[in-house]
């Protein structure tokens, strides 16, 4: 019971993650490095991927008599949840436009000379999101359907309907179920734990060296 909660909880994180950071990213980065950050934050998530993968080789493969190792495997989990959540907490700011709709224009201006090359940058992008507040809770009064009203526009539809079908192309390629039952799926097939835990590296590996081969493109996309 207690996994299948710890479980459950994982997946709310990695959902409120995967929904939360892409947009603090596209909030927080000039659009000049927006493509830049968003492919650092992905290369990231691989290279976490790699690095558990190899820690859990390296653990079963010194441990393999140890029938408890797969818990320390999940404890080792904890030393860069920490980094993560102490991180966030010291260093990544608060989100300029959850500022100034709380009326913290002053702590948003900021964060934003912050993560602007000059003042004037910050102060401009300010009047913008100022404008874009304003216009939000207009709307909100006027009780109307945001939904419906988005939806009327033509390119906004188109562009919705990209992510919806790169998103379900991403999924249909079953990678989740390579990830997450990889060792088991290589165990079944008559491999030992041993030789399992080692081949399940090759996806890190495959992960990140596909992502590396179309950074310097992402890199000079402003996106």
């Amino acid at each position: 019971m207690f996994m299948l909660f710890a479980k459950l909880l994982l997946g709310l994180a990695v959902g409120c993650a995967s929904a939360v950071v892409p947009i603090l990213l596209a909030e927080l980065a000039p659009s000049e490095k927006r493509g830049q950050m968003v492919t650092r934050n992905e290369l990231m998530i691989v290279l976490g991927q790699f690095v558990a993968f190899l820690s859990n080789a390296i653990l079963g493969t010194i441990w393999a008599d140890d029938p408890q190792i797969w818990r320390w495997m999940l404890v080792l989990g904890i030393i860069p949840a920490l980094g993560l959540m102490f991180g966030t907490w010291l260093v990544v700011p608060e989100s300029p436009r959850w500022l100034i709709s709380t009326s913290n224009t002053k702590q948003a201006l900021e964060v934003l000379k912050q993560v602007r090359e000059s003042e004037i940058q910050a102060i401009n992008e300010l009047e913008e999101v100022e404008k874009l507040v304003e216009y939000a809770r207009k709307i909100n009064e006027e009780k109307v359907d945001i939904l419906t009203m988005l939806l009327n526009e033509r390119w906004i539809y188109r562009c919705l309907l990209v992510g919806i079908g790169i998103a379900l192309c991403n999924q249909v390629t079953g990678v989740n179920s390579i990830m997450f039952y990889g060792t088991e799926i290589l165990r079944e097939t008559g491999f030992s734990n041993q030789i399992a835990l080692m081949a399940n590296i090759a996806n890190g590996v495959k992960q990140a060296f596909f992502l590396n081969l179309d950074l310097p493109r992402c890199f000079l996309r402003a996106i």
